[in-house]
């Protein structure tokens, strides 16, 4: 992910020496790929672990360098959300769509749409977003703030004034903001329609309600969908976008009003946006912060690294954490932690992997065991090798056959075979073609 350390450094003090930043970013576990210039701003790129969603924001980031760093992280100003309205006026989800998305949220404004100022354009550029109005940009830019993406529909072009949640139809036409990017969709993509037609995906935003310069209402949204839901979409329709991205993350539903807020603000400041609906919010299965039940003392069994509790309480405070006794309550932001072994991580990551100490093995090293099935595969390895023949490895997936893939990582290989000897008399027939005067292999 682009880093622009200009815009990061809104949130948090940064160190001087950039190369001091990225070392110290490497240490815990963000690994720097390159450095580049854009106009006057400099921008690392950090290689992200999929599952650290709150990376995929540049307050994520702030948070892990204020930690690191032992510096205030600053939060953005917001302007506060208005009362949920309990009927929902603004979102309809049909009880197809129940599993695909988990919070979706939505507000009306009155805007005027107008080109963003210079400084958003180039923070929008310096990460590799292409300006296109202030409306657009701002939602990109609190996207690339939060990690949580945000959409604006024309609100006078959603036909009923009602977002419906529910799958698509098979054979159902979408045209994208992509100019003339149309999509074929299936009953497996979750839409965003009206009505009459398709307004969006989890991925990316329809050509009909684009914001343009006519446009004087938004419907403004944040989401938390199903990851696996929008990644099966994106490969299906092989549209990748920023959004998508961070759609395929374990995003915290939790942090979605902070999103809106955020982006409310920014509309009040660059486009004159007036708040005109109480907040539709459907968020059916509301999500709790973790607790954990944490013996300190796993920390020294699993690394080794003799730690104080009161230091590893305080790294874990400073991360976030809630401590009380033994019991660790995870921020809700932090969607990758899941037991006592990921606290230990997180201990360790600050601390410093280098400092866990070298014990060299003090007993004989194990005799490796395998399978007996391996050694049958082994066997018969030998003696076909011994009869001349070679051995080969085929796909296990094929374009036809009875075992259907829900999830194929390439759609003309949708089936999983149910037998080997049709991919190798295939194997031979193209040896045969190539004018070997003989083909002789086997699989195992």
């Amino acid at each position: 992910m682009n880093i622009p350390l200009n815009w990061l450094a809104e949130y948090v003090k940064l160190p001087k020496d950039t190369k001091v930043l990225t070392d110290k970013l490497t240490s815990v576990g963000h690994m720097l790929d390159k450095v580049t210039e854009v106009g006057e701003e400099t921008v690392i790129d950090l290689e992200l672990r999929g599952n650290r969603a709150d990376m995929f924001g540049l307050i994520g980031v702030a948070r892990e360098v204020a930690v690191i760093t032992t510096a205030k992280l600053t939060s953005p100003p917001v302007t506060l959300l208005p009362a949920v309205e309990p009927t929902s006026g603004l979102v309809n989800v049909q009880p197809s769509a129940v599993g695909l998305v988990y919070r979706y949220t939505a507000v009306k404004l009155q805007v005027v749409v107008k080109p963003s100022p210079a400084w958003l354009v180039n923070r929008l550029a310096a990460y590799g977003i292409p300006a296109v109005n202030n409306i657009v940009d701002i939602t990109n830019y609190v996207m690339v703030e939060t990690s949580h993406p945000l959409h604006a529909f024309d609100g006078d072009k959603i036909k009923g004034g009602q977002l419906i949640l529910r799958r698509g139809r098979r054979g159902e036409k979408f045209a994208t903001v992509q100019q003339g990017m149309s999509l074929t969709l299936s009953d497996q993509d979750l839409v965003i329609a009206d009505t009459a037609s398709v307004h969006g995906l989890t991925i990316i935003g329809g050509a009909d309600s684009r914001i343009t310069q006519s446009t004087s209402h938004i419907i403004l949204e944040s989401a938390v969908y199903n990851p696996t839901g929008s990644r099966r979409t994106a490969r299906r329709l092989k549209t990748l976008t920023e959004a998508g991205n961070r759609h395929e993350k374990h995003q915290d539903p939790q942090g979605v009003q902070f999103a809106l807020s955020r982006a409310i603000y920014l509309i009040g400041q660059l486009a004159e946006g007036k708040i005109d609906s109480l907040t539709s919010d459907y968020y059916p299965h509301p999500t709790k912060a973790k607790t954990i039940d944490f013996d300190f003392t796993e920390v020294a069994r699993l690394t080794g690294l003799a730690i104080p509790r009161s230091q590893a309480a305080k790294i874990l405070t400073s991360l976030e954490f809630k401590v009380a006794g033994n019991e660790v309550t995870v921020p809700t932001f932090r969607t990758d932690i899941e037991g006592p072994a990921d606290i230990v991580e997180e201990v360790t990551r600050i601390v410093g992997y280098d400092h866990i100490p070298v014990t060299p093995i003090c007993e004989a090293t194990p005799v490796p065991q395998t399978y007996p099935s391996y050694a049958v595969g082994e066997k018969l390895r030998d003696v076909f090798t011994k009869l001349g023949l070679d051995e080969v490895i085929t796909l296990t997936m094929t374009s036809q056959g009875e075992i259907k893939l829900v999830n194929p990582p390439d759609p003309a290989l949708g089936y999983l075979r149910s037998s080997i000897s049709p991919a190798l008399i295939k194997y031979v027939r193209r040896l045969v073609n190539l004018r070997q005067p003989k083909a002789m292999v086997f699989e195992i």
